[in-house]
């Protein structure tokens, strides 16, 4: 199909739709029409009409009309041959042009038949062929020609309305006539308002859309897409259709609605907008549903109004009664309710609207709708970078912003459009500020996302201050679980899943309030789908906890949740929790602040373990000894003896083991004055250790046999069972192999009997590493004798790991084990084992052993890992392998 219309296909076009205008108007009422008009205007009223016909508009809307045609003959047409004759020729054959110069004015289907016939036959086809095409091409004509109903009529009825309009009061019997013309014709269901106009980029006469498009829309291309499949119904079958844009406040909703408006609002015989909220002047809380429902009750009523109905009542429930009535008889009609928050209202309203001439979209930060109201809702997502870097570079050129700082800025924003949207205005019309310095200064109460331009237009009434917006989500929270969630989520990581274990512990929730409140938060777009939050919403969550007994509660319970000593195993057990605890450092430090009590020197306690497991251990002594100080102005001992074990430890990964010693042993009085057996046997193990690593296996053993004695009369079999395998590789290095393997058999079945894994298998470890230095034969033995079985397969494969192992050099194994971390592959799990055997094997040198306990460290996440134990080779060999990732 060319790109413009043939002019024979143009008449025959033309002639066909004043033929169906006949159809479509009907004969009573196209006489009365005719009629009335030859006696007011006579032949005016034909040129105006003509000249409508002639328009461009008209020829646009003929134009695909005939393409429309042609798709449907090609779809339905199984003849080659017969396809390839409806080319532009055909349009130009003499025969054709013959058949069209004695068109009358108008043409049925017979005619159309006809014309069509005598051109075809022309053409070198078949009698048959000519039938068939001038049959299945005057079917196609008669389709597409009859989708130009919406189109057509409403301009011969505007012509009506024109002249009533201006027909002057001495001539009342034909003001009289053309209103029962206009009543006939609104009767048979025929538009008595004006037609939409047939071009994109213009709304139908007597829409009402009191915002104009945005020049800087960009992208949502697939949820307009979606829109017109949902909403545009091109074959306009009798289907019911309500959508809703849902989704965060600031994320788009009314623009793309007022987009989607613009660009196919011509598809409909009027576009109309209802605002459907009325926040309170604060902003502090929603307005009742009363108010909000008669708010919505005068935004149709002033639809209406723009609608030119009469007679107008003065009521204004008589105005959206009126309005509801000539939308429900005439279509289709699309409807936009903008900011539907209050469902009660929506059930109010939407019923009421509820018509198969109707198109319903609502926008809504409620993202969950009742199936009973028939709405579908569409979920509206930040920009994705692609996006955010197309929008920022319509208002922010290259030499005012790079694509680097355009990433920046969607990063610092998570690509909310309103954020996105304020930001580069500010830097467009600031240009002293460079876009660093403005990301360096950026908070939420940044002049720039607080409406800084108040004079400005703005159309769609909504607030343009970030925090605001956000306040108007939050003020719909009635429910105390839900905000004491939000506010602790503000801390959590922005855009990450969250950690369900802290925020229940934090927020003192059982699962199913735990889940009714994500669930409420998301219902109001608060919270993200994963569930995750924002980072601008964290931000505002966490300007809420002006007293910071949010960020306490979080800081005790994700510092809990990773101290190993629990029965969850902690940050060792759990690697998942390595980010959360890393990115929430500075949030606890200034957390533990706000408390001088036992709960703020818990926190301490807690945080400084975080320290030292990061490599931080100046931090970690530091808040150690502000744990130490609190306790001791309590007159808590019990805190004050582990906070002295904690300390110890420290002083043991910096090599100072004498201070160690005398901080174990105050401890240990503590403790033993106390009557705190388990304790005892805890520092009685770590003393045990640092007399290993001196080389003093005799006073180890003894301390070892004491912390086991305890255990045992305590019943405690996982502490047992970690002391048993440690005094086992004692025995081992005194030289008692049997006694040694005893002791770690019966460690390893009381871990796996109990269900320790991660203590098993570090005891698998230190069994594969012992039978890869004694030699498999010799091992072999030795299990027989002591086991009274052979080695069983998965010792055998791990004793080849080994060897495997074995027959790396340290910077092989050492790039070996960055690279699985960095990468997350498969053989991470297997390094860690085999870097935890490495450090707690008291057979090999202090050097290897403090290499274990680096790469272990490296293996779970962390990356301000202490090297100082190591010797420089192996130092330099980490950092290097750091720096190449």
């Amino acid at each position: 199909m060319p790109s413009e219309l043939p002019k024979s296909l143009g008449k025959l076009l033309t002639a066909l739709l004043k033929h169906q205008a006949k159809q479509w108007l009907g004969e009573e009422a196209l006489g009365a029409a005719g009629e009335a008009l030859a006696d007011i205007v006579g032949e005016g009223v034909q040129k105006r009409l003509d000249e409508w016909l002639d328009a461009g508009e008209t020829r646009a809307q003929l134009l695909r009309a005939a393409e429309r045609a042609d798709r449907y003959f090609l779809e339905h047409c199984k003849d080659d041959r017969l396809k390839q004759a409806f080319t532009l020729r055909f349009w130009d054959l003499p025969s054709l042009q013959e058949a069209l110069a004695g068109l009358p004015e108008a043409l049925d289907a017979g005619a159309v038949e006809g014309v069509l016939r005598r051109g075809l036959a022309a053409l070198p086809l078949a009698p048959e062929q000519v039938e068939a095409g001038a049959r299945l091409y005057t079917d196609a004509l008669l389709r597409s020609v009859g989708l130009l109903e919406d189109f057509a009529l409403p301009v011969i009825v505007q012509v009506l309305l024109d002249l009533r309009r201006d027909t002057r009061a001495e001539h009342a019997d034909l003001r009289e006539r053309l209103d029962q013309i206009i009543a006939l014709l609104t009767q048979r269901g025929l538009p008595a308002a004006p037609p939409s106009p047939t071009l994109p980029g213009d709304l139908p006469p007597g829409s009402h859309l009191p915002i104009l498009p945005n020049p800087r829309f960009t992208g949502r291309e697939a949820e307009l897409e979606k829109l017109c499949q949902a909403l545009v119904a091109e074959d306009r079958s009798m289907v019911i259709n309500q959508r809703a844009l849902v989704g965060m406040g600031g994320i788009g909703k009314t623009q793309l609605a007022v987009e989607f408006a613009w660009r196919y609002g011509y598809r409909f015989l009027g576009v109309h907008w209802v605002l459907a909220n009325k926040p309170a002047p604060d902003g502090s809380a929603p307005a009742p549903t009363d108010e909000i429902r008669k708010q919505i009750e005068a935004s149709i009523a002033e639809c209406g109004r723009a609608m030119c109905l009469q007679p107008w009542p003065d009521d204004t429930a008589q105005q959206a009664a009126l309005t509801l009535k000539a939308w429900h008889e005439s279509g289709p009609r699309l409807v936009i309710l903008d900011n539907l928050e209050d469902l009660n209202a929506a059930a109010h309203w939407l019923p009421r609207l509820r018509h198969t001439h109707i198109r319903i979209l609502v926008t809504s930060r409620q993202t969950q709708w009742d199936t009973a109201l028939g709405v579908e809702p569409l979920p509206l997502e930040v920009f994705t970078e692609d996006e955010s870097l197309r929008f920022l570079a319509r208002v922010l050129p290259p030499e005012r912003a790079t694509d680097d700082e355009r990433r920046a800025l969607h990063e610092r924003l998570g690509g909310l459009p309103l954020a996105l949207d304020l930001a580069a205005a500010y830097l467009a019309h600031v240009p002293e500020i460079t876009v660093d310095e403005y990301l360096r200064q950026l908070r939420l109460d940044h002049p720039s996302l607080k409406n800084w331009r108040k004079n400005n237009p703005n159309p769609t009434q909504h607030d343009k201050d970030v925090a605001a917006t956000f306040a108007m989500s939050w003020a719909q929270v009635d429910d105390d679980a839900a905000r004491r969630l939000f506010l602790l989520a503000g801390y959590a990581i922005p855009n990450e899943p969250f950690r369900r274990e802290v925020l229940k512990a934090a927020a003192g929730l059982d699962d199913a309030a735990y889940s009714a409140a994500v669930d409420l938060l998301q219902s109001l777009s608060l919270v993200q789908r994963e569930p995750s939050m924002h980072p601008l919403l964290a931000e505002f969550a966490r300007s809420l906890d002006a007293d910071g007994a949010a960020l306490f509660a979080w800081s005790r319970a994700l510092a809990w949740r990773c101290y190993p000593g629990f029965d969850h195993g902690g940050i060792w057990h759990d690697p998942g929790l390595v980010p959360h605890a890393r990115y929430s450092l500075e949030d606890m430090k200034r957390a533990a602040a706000l408390r001088k009590d036992g709960e703020g020197s818990n926190l301490r306690f807690h945080l400084a373990f975080l320290f030292r497991h990061f490599g931080d251990l100046d931090r970690a002594m530091g808040l150690y000894q502000e744990a130490l100080a609190i306790d001791e102005a309590l007159g808590d001992r019990q805190g004050k003896s582990a906070t002295l074990h904690a300390m110890a430890n420290v002083l043991v990964t910096r090599g100072d083991l004498d201070r160690a010693m005398g901080l174990y042993q105050e401890s240990l009085e503590i403790k033993e004055a106390l009557g705190d057996r388990k304790g005892k046997s805890a520092t009685l193990h770590a003393m045990a250790n640092v007399l290993v690593t001196r080389g003093d296996l005799d006073r180890a053993m003894g301390l070892y046999q004491e912390a086991l004695a305890i255990l045992e009369a305590l019943g405690d079999r996982q502490g047992k069972a970690a002391t048993l395998a440690m005094l086992a590789q004692v025995l081992i290095a005194r030289g008692d192999e049997e006694e040694g393997l005893k002791a770690l058999l019966s460690s390893l079945q009381t871990l796996q009997q109990i269900g320790a894994t991660p203590d098993a298998q570090a005891v698998a470890g230190i069994l594969a590493a012992w039978r890869a230095a004694a030699g498999a034969e010799r091992f072999g033995a030795l299990w027989q004798k002591v086991a009274g079985q052979p080695l069983p397969d998965w010792l055998a494969q791990a004793g080849e790991a080994d060897r495997q192992a074995q027959a790396m050099t340290p910077e092989e194994f050492i790039a070996l084990a960055i690279q699985a971390a960095r990468h997350k592959r498969p053989e991470a799990e297997a390094l860690f084992n085999a870097c935890t055997q490495m450090a707690a094997d008291p057979r090999l040198p202090e050097e290897v052993r403090a290499l274990g306990r680096a790469l272990r460290r490296i293996l779970i996440g962390e990356e301000n890992v202490d090297l100082s134990a190591l010797p420089d080779a192996w130092a330099e060999a980490i950092r290097a392998a750091l720096r190449e990732l």
